[in-house]
C-alpha cells in the first residue's frame, strides 16, 4: 500500500497526538504511515525512508524537547531516527508540516544544517484542547487535497482502461523502446544511460550530486554512511530516473575501462571521453568537474563519477571514477562533494 502522509514524532511527548492524527486522517480517506514499534539503533531503516518517498506530506510533531537530541553533540546522529526522517523529507522536498503541541514550542536558532530548513516552514498549533478546529485547518490549508472518487465511477472506468490498454499494447507487440540508453556490447550485457543525470542532451555536463543525494550541489556533510547504496533509497539514479536505473558498481566501471576504447575529445566546447564498445556503439562521458564549498572546480579538465559503493573503513569516502586526458582511474572521494552521476539500465 502506498501512503499519502508520514508522521514523525518522539515517543516521549508526541505519541498521543500522533496516533490521534493518524486515526482522524485515516477516517477522512488519507493513507497515513505512523511507526508505532520501537526501532533498533544503527543504520537507517530503509523501509521507513521508502515510506517517506511515497508520501507527499510529512507531519512533524514538535514539543519543547523534540530537538534536544539534534543539538546534543554527544548524541550519535545516526541513531536519531526523527532527525534522519526529517532530513530526508527536506532533501526530497516533501511538504513538511510542523505541528507545535504548545505555545512554548520554538525552532532552535542553531539547528544542524541538514534540518535547518524546517524553521522556514509554517507551523500549526494543535493539541487536545483545540484539536477539532486545528485539525480542520490542517486538512484545508496545510495538506495536499485528496480527490474523493465515487465508487460507482469504477464500474464504468475500469472497462474503458482495459480497452485502452489492449488498443495501445496488443498481445504480441514488441516492448517499449528504452530511451537514452546504449548497449555497448560488453561481456556482462550492461546497458548504460547515454547522458549524465540532469543533462538535457548527451554532451551536456548535467548536474553534480553529493553521494546518496538527489538534490544537486555540495553538502556540508554526508547523509549516508552505509557501504553500498545501489538499489536503495539513496541511489541517485534510482530515485531520479526510476525503477530501471541504478548507480554503477566498481565491477561495471572496471569493465567499461578495460573492454572499451576511450578517445579524449575537445570539440565545440565539449570536453570528455568518447567511449566506444566492442560492438562499435558509443557514448560520451563529459569532464564536468567537481562541486566543492567554494564552487565548481576542474570543469573541462576532469570528470568525477560516483560509484554506488563506499569505502570499507572510512564512512566519509565513496568510490568514484576520475577521468582526464590520459587518465581513467577508480579512487575514493569525499561523499559531500558534488560529482557527476552516470546510470546503468536494468530490465
Amino acid at each position: 500500500m502506498r501512503y499519502d502522509i508520514f508522521i514523525s514524532y518522539r515517543r516521549n511527548g508526541g505519541s498521543d497526538i500522533a496516533c490521534k492524527l493518524k486515526n482522524s486522517l485515516s477516517q477522512n480517506g488519507y493513507k497515513v504511515f505512523l511507526d508505532i514499534n520501537a526501532l533498533g539503533c544503527g543504520n537507517v531503516d530503509t523501509q521507513l525512508i521508502d515510506k517517506i518517498n511515497e508520501c507527499k506530506d510529512f507531519i512533524l510533531i514538535v514539543d519543547e524537547h523534540t530537538f534536544d537530541r539534534c543539538l546534543d553533540p554527544n548524541f550519535d546522529q545516526n541513531k536519531d531516527m526523527l532527525r534522519i526522517e526529517l532530513a530526508h523529507a527536506l532533501r526530497m522536498t516533501k511538504n513538511v508540516v510542523p505541528i507545535f503541541l504548545s505555545d512554548e514550542c520554538r525552532f532552535p536558532h542553531n539547528l544542524p544544517i541538514d534540518i535547518a530548513d524546517v524553521a522556514r516552514r509554517n507551523a500549526l498549533y494543535l493539541n487536545n484542547n483545540n484539536f477539532n478546529e486545528a485539525y480542520e485547518n490542517l486538512k484545508n490549508r496545510f495538506l495536499h487535497k485528496r480527490r474523493a472518487w465515487p465508487r460507482s465511477i469504477f464500474i464504468y472506468l475500469v472497462p474503458l482502461i482495459i480497452l485502452l490498454i489492449c488498443k495501445l499494447f496488443p498481445i504480441g507487440s514488441p516492448p517499449m523502446k528504452k530511451t537514452n540508453t546504449v548497449d555497448l556490447g560488453l561481456p556482462s550485457g550492461t546497458i548504460w544511460y547515454t547522458r549524465n543525470i540532469g543533462a538535457e542532451y548527451e554532451y551536456d555536463d548535467g548536474a553534480l550530486y553529493a553521494w546518496g543525494n538527489t538534490m544537486p550541489g555540495w553538502r556540508s556533510q554526508s547523509f549516508e554512511t552505509r557501504e553500498n547504496i545501489i538499489g536503495t533509497s539513496y541511489d541517485t539514479a534510482l530515485m531520479i530516473l526510476g525503477d530501471h536505473y541504478r548507480l554503477p558498481s566498481e565491477k561495471q566501471i572496471t569493465e567499461l575501462i578495460e573492454k572499451c576504447n576511450w578517445d579524449w575529445k575537445n570539440e565545440n566546447g565539449h570536453v570528455g571521453y568518447l567511449i566506444t564498445g566492442p560492438n562499435g556503439k558509443s557514448m560520451f562521458l563529459p569532464a564536468a568537474g567537481c562541486m566543492k564549498r567554494n564552487g565548481l572546480i576542474y570543469c573541462k579538465q576532469f570528470g568525477y563519477y560516483w560509484i554506488g559503493e563506499g569505502h570499507p573503513k572510512d564512512s566519509s569516502q565513496a568510490k568514484e571514477l576520475i577521468i582526464g586526458a590520459n587518465e581513467r582511474n577508480i579512487e575514493f572521494g569525499s561523499k559531500n562533494l558534488g560529482r557527476s552521476v552516470r546510470a546503468i539500465y536494468i530490465e
